[in-house]
């Protein structure tokens, strides 16, 4: 009984073992999960695409630039929200 379970162990710690190292290099094996945009990505980029108003964009160009990065982030996030980030973006 004892040996099942000290095997059991081994053959769990392995697994894990396994698991970390898939995550952990850069090969085309290993597994890897899709990147997700957070808040904090979307409040950075709406940040500086509200900055182009000091470069010269007029405000027509600020909310077309801010919409067409709204709709490439929406693909990222399913829980992007639109008009909260191009209202963001025109401040």
């Amino acid at each position: 009984m004892t040996i099942r379970a000290s095997s059991r162990y081994l053959h769990l710690r392995s697994a894990k073992v396994r698991r970390i190292l898939e995550l952990s290099t850069d090969n085309k094996t290993a597994r890897k999960r899709p990147t997700i945009m957070t808040r904090k990505h979307f409040e950075l980029i709406a940040y500086h695409v509200s900055n182009l108003q000091y470069d010269g964009f007029t405000a027509d160009q600020i909310e077309k630039v801010a919409r067409e990065i709204a709709n490439a982030c929406a693909v990222s996030n399913p829980r992007f929200n639109r008009a909260k980030f191009v209202e963001a973006c025109t401040k």
